[in-house]
């Protein structure tokens, strides 16, 4: 979407420059000590030759001066492309090549190694938090339409998509969130999230739009105690990350503190959410993509239960339909200008204008937004459709799991069956109850056929990866059945 030709001024630096900006476990910066730093930073890129335009890779966890390096990259008018810490070389590789982009800045990493094609910069040689006070952090002025940013999406299948983000999507992305959950001086939203992650770049523009402070966490510290000890008035939360916060009744007390939880990355299991409810902490359920910069549904301030059993309603800035295949549509001043390859920009939209989510969902009679599953999750298993997200929130709503993921395996009889993996409080749960539970329930050929434990191996990315779930139920299944 072009926007209207008019200049976003951003003048947080000043109007703001003596209240907290960013606080981290070993440095607090004020609005101007960040402007400056900004400024700086700026400079120093000018002199290694990173030009307007150029997509500059970060490789880099959350920390002040990646909040510092962003900023300064907008500045010069660059292009901030964040990568995943937890990529292999060869897929950082392969990613960074298809924009294409040539420069990455990072801190004491090897990977990618230098060679013909990176160039790689240490990012405590381009950002400094050594610096003056002085009284002029100045300002910095955006054109709605210049792109700023590429977010790689993978989605459900197939390799990472680089999405291209304009100032606009992001700023409007955080117009419209602020109207439904305010953030502003004297605020302090904990930074969970990975900035690589569209949920958690979206938190660096609310900051900077509307004077609230970043707190960056102490990991060597709970979740609890950084919300505790840092006064924090904001987060956002996966379900992984709230179930733990709720195992803990001291850790739920300091939630009760908070202004606003943000739950997104995924559908929340039910039980999460009306227990979360139950104990009167202020939960919003969400839904949104990384082509519409971030939030596109939220739940409104003091919403019952039966509204945050859904992902709320459309937020300003934003259009949603559902199709005629129940495929959510959206489209807006967020949605993304395309997806980059090579050279070419590739516009994410239909005929009309529309960006298919490929999510399926419904709206309910108070235009509040239900999600049901993806497209490309469903599969048929003896001629019927099944919606893994349906078992999957069954199983959910069962006492003692945690998680659960449900992927189709090869079946000679039926094409496809069903297995479930669950992540449950017992080493040893009791298979035979869950399968009766699910039987009063769901029709007999949605019934898993196996149950396998949730493994070890850590996934990167804020939602399961179903490609690495179905390779590992094949492996397991074809090298011993189980129990």
């Amino acid at each position: 979407m072009a926007f209207e030709r008019k200049d976003i001024i951003i003048n947080t630096f000043t109007d703001h420059a003596n209240n907290p900006a960013v606080i981290s476990p070993d440095s607090r910066l004020s609005f101007c000590r960040l402007g400056n730093a900004v400024n700086a930073a700026s400079e120093k890129l000018r002199l290694i030759q990173i030009e307007e335009n150029e997509p500059v890779a970060i490789i880099q966890n959350n920390c002040v001066q990646y909040i510092i390096l962003l900023l300064a990259l907008w500045k010069r008018g660059a292009v901030a492309v964040p990568v995943s810490t937890r990529w292999p070389e060869k897929l950082i590789k392969e990613s960074l090549y298809s924009i294409p982009c040539h420069k990455i800045i990072t801190h004491g990493k090897s990977e990618p190694k230098p060679n013909d094609q990176f160039t790689l910069f240490d990012l405590n040689q381009l950002v400094s938090l050594d610096i003056q006070n002085n009284t002029n952090a100045g300002f910095i002025s955006f054109d709605p339409d210049r792109a700023v940013s590429i977010i790689f999406t993978s989605g459900s299948t197939g390799s990472p998509k680089a999405v291209l983000h304009s100032f606009g999507n992001h700023y409007y992305n955080a117009l419209g969130s602020q109207k439904n959950i305010p953030f502003t001086a004297g605020d302090r939203w904990l930074l969970t999230l990975p900035i690589y992650h569209v949920g958690g770049l979206s938190i660096i523009f609310r900051f900077l739009m509307n004077g609230g402070t970043i707190v960056i966490p102490d990991e060597q510290k709970s979740l609890a105690d950084n919300i505790d000890q840092n006064q924090i008035s904001h987060i956002s939360l996966v379900s992984t990350q709230l179930h733990r916060l709720l195992a803990g009744e001291k850790d739920v007390k300091k939630l009760k503190s908070l202004k606003a939880i943000l739950l997104g990355g995924g559908v929340i299991p039910e039980q999460l959410v009306k227990k979360a409810f139950g104990l009167g902490l202020p939960i919003h359920t969400s839904y949104g993509s990384t082509e519409m910069a971030s939030q596109i549904t939220t739940t409104r301030p003091g919403d019952l239960l039966d509204r945050l059993l859904t992902s709320g309603q459309i937020l300003p800035y934003r259009d949603l339909k559902i199709g005629t295949d129940n495929e959510i549509m959206v489209r807006g001043k967020t949605l993304c200008p395309g997806y980059i390859w090579g050279n070419k920009v590739i516009p994410p939209v239909n005929a009309e204008g529309w960006f298919r989510t490929g999510d399926l969902g419904f709206l309910d009679s108070q235009g509040y937004l239900v999600v049901t599953g993806r497209k490309d999750n469903m599969f048929i298993s003896g001629g019927e459709n099944i919606q893994p997200e349906e078992i999957e929130k069954q199983l959910n709503n069962i006492p003692g799991i945690e998680q659960s993921l449900v992927v189709p395996v090869t079946n000679i009889e039926f094409g496809h069956r069903p297995v479930a993996f669950i992540k449950s409080h017992s080493n040893h749960p009791d298979i035979e109850n869950i399968k009766k539970r699910l039987k009063d329930i769901l029709p007999r050929f949605k019934i898993p056929d196996y149950f396998l434990p949730w493994p070890e191996e850590k996934r990167s990315g804020i939602k399961p990866d179903r490609r690495f779930f179905v390779n590992l139920a094949e492996k397991i299944l074809n090298t011993a059945k189980p129990d």
